[in-house]
């Protein structure tokens, strides 16, 4: 699926799953497998690649393209780079610019809305635990576009893929104590590589 923004080149592919998914903890494998494989590998990519990255004075020219910054990506600044200044700002080596998509995918995936990797877990957790939050999702990045641009695409996506989940062979079998605790995990990779800005443009 190709991004609208030069910058980055693929959303990814559309995965078509032909037979019915037989018990939540294997639709939870499904959903968790991808997001915690791409953050693992985001991490040393995202670290070596800032060490390599440069620090200069901000340019206030129009079209300068700012990227956002998840909560990883601070902590990571704050530690490789602790004397940044006001007015300067870091200008991210491929590597590190790599790391950053990998980061901005994982946290697409995980939105708990539909079919993404994150309605997967969701709906592995409960059934209406996903129904409920599907809705909340997709209504509050509506709100969210109102006020912040970068919402808009998020908030058409979400309403596209929808808010329904196909259900699996065995509703009733329970998840597993070490799927919970994973999904806990996921959730936490979700607040560490959400970006609620990813591209800002200077005019």
């Amino acid at each position: 699926l190709p991004f609208p923004f030069p910058l980055i080149g693929t959303m990814g592919a559309f995965i078509r799953i032909r037979a019915r998914i037989p018990d939540r903890n294997a639709l939870f494998d499904i959903g968790a497998a991808g997001p915690i494989a791409g953050f693992l590998v985001a991490i040393p990519i995202l670290f070596i690649g800032l060490i390599k990255s440069d620090v200069s004075a901000l340019s206030q020219s129009q079209g300068t393209i700012l990227l956002g910054e998840p909560l990883l990506l601070r902590w990571m600044f704050a530690l490789i780079f602790p004397t940044l200044h006001a007015g300067e700002y870091l200008s991210m080596s491929p590597i590190a610019l790599a790391g950053w998509i990998g980061l901005l995918a994982t946290s697409l995936n995980l939105i708990p809305v539909g079919q993404l990797d994150g309605g997967h877990i969701c709906y592995s957790v409960s059934r209406n635990f996903h129904a409920v939050v599907s809705r909340i999702t997709a209504v509050a990045f509506l709100l969210f576009s109102l006020f912040w641009q970068n919402y808009i695409l998020w908030a058409v996506l979400l309403l596209v893929l929808g808010r329904r989940h196909p259900a699996v062979g065995i509703e009733m079998a329970p998840l597993s104590r070490g799927r919970i605790l994973l999904a806990w995990v996921c959730l936490g990779i979700f607040l560490l590589s959400f970006i609620p800005s990813p591209i800002r443009i200077l005019d």
